[in-house]
């Protein structure tokens, strides 16, 4: 049984591939598997006409060439910035649509609407638009 099951979620893994539709199944903290999963899980969520990707935490760090990141031997531990198996379950879920900034200079706490879930370390941080731990 899964901790956190994403079913029918389009999901753009960050390695730069077309977007595929897929159903990703989280246990203890990391991604357990992608594709077609029938098992059951303590929490699912419908990601159906959404869209996955990976937190972006590591996405500065990975994608610049003179990062210390790019200059030193990979470090196996570090896990994060994809949506594969055995990585970190770090997963922003979103819907297309809704992707608007709105932030302002006297209102820097706004959230994008686009960004309906949002799971770190296998943990859902927030749950339609609201943070919930």
């Amino acid at each position: 049984m899964y901790d956190i099951l994403i079913k029918n979620a389009n999901i753009v893994d960050g390695s730069g591939k077309e977007a595929y539709k897929a159903d990703i199944g989280i246990l203890e903290g990391r991604i357990f598997d992608i594709g077609k999963i029938t098992d059951r899980a303590k929490t699912i969520i419908n990601a159906n006409d959404k869209v996955c990707i990976p937190s972006l935490e590591n996405g500065f760090a990975k994608n610049n060439f003179n990062s210390p990141y790019n200059r030193q031997k990979r470090d196996l531990t570090n896990r994060k910035g994809y949506i594969r198996r055995g990585y970190d379950a770090d997963i922003i879920i979103g819907a297309y649509t809704n992707i608007e900034d709105l932030n302002e200079l006297s209102k820097s706490f706004n959230r994008n609407q686009a960004i309906e879930t949002l799971i770190l370390n296998g943990k859902i941080v927030t749950d339609s638009k609201r943070f919930v731990g």
